[in-house]
């Protein structure tokens, strides 16, 4: 299986034998990283790499911008459905359009040096208990990146036992305070 909580549902729901589930994390091609320059962005810089849909929870990102300083950016690489406009318009109506970069569809080599790039990467999905199992495959990339993540995820589920598990970020859920909190750490 791919995360704890599947093995211990499998035990617990299935009554399978705890030395019959294995748990094997999803990984990276450590060679696509190989000779790739991190990019220099002009300032202190969030970013979230991947699929662009109205479900994730980028609007709490983009209003904390607003209260961070002039050399604070959010970058969101990648594309998908009406989520791209949902989030050029919060930032919008925040006031901060200057702060949100829309950077598009990147080919993976640039989507990677763009997360060696970043200050702090950003993972984000709904918060429900459908989520609790659910590592997101880019983890495994903001790893490779060197970077923390600071997840808008569901608190205590996997993810949040991954995060602190390899010391590589925070879930933070939608406070507000406690994601300007971490950005600022």
């Amino acid at each position: 299986v791919t995360n704890p909580g599947i093995k211990k549902e499998l035990m617990t729901v299935h009554k399978i034998p705890e030395e019959k589930i294995q748990v094997i994390y999803n990984g990276f091609d450590e060679k696509e990283w190989e000779k790739i320059e991190p990019k220099k962005f002009d300032k202190k810089t969030l970013l979230a790499a991947g699929r662009i849909t109205t479900a994730k929870s980028f609007d709490i990102i983009i209003k904390a911008l607003k209260e961070l300083g002039s050399d604070w950016q959010f970058v969101l690489c990648g594309d998908g459905d009406s989520g791209i406009q949902k989030f050029l318009n919060a930032a919008e109506k925040e006031g901060v359009p200057e702060k949100f970069v829309f950077a598009g569809k990147l080919v993976h080599q640039e989507a990677i040096s763009y997360m060696m790039g970043a200050d702090i990467l950003v993972a984000s999905n709904q918060l429900n208990d459908s989520l609790k199992y659910a590592i997101p495959g880019r983890a495994f990339e903001y790893i490779a990146a060197g970077k923390p993540t600071l997840a808008i995820w569901p608190k205590g589920g996997d993810f949040d036992e991954f995060l602190t598990k390899f010391d590589c970020g925070r879930i933070v859920g939608r406070d507000l305070e406690e994601v300007k909190k971490t950005i600022l750490f």
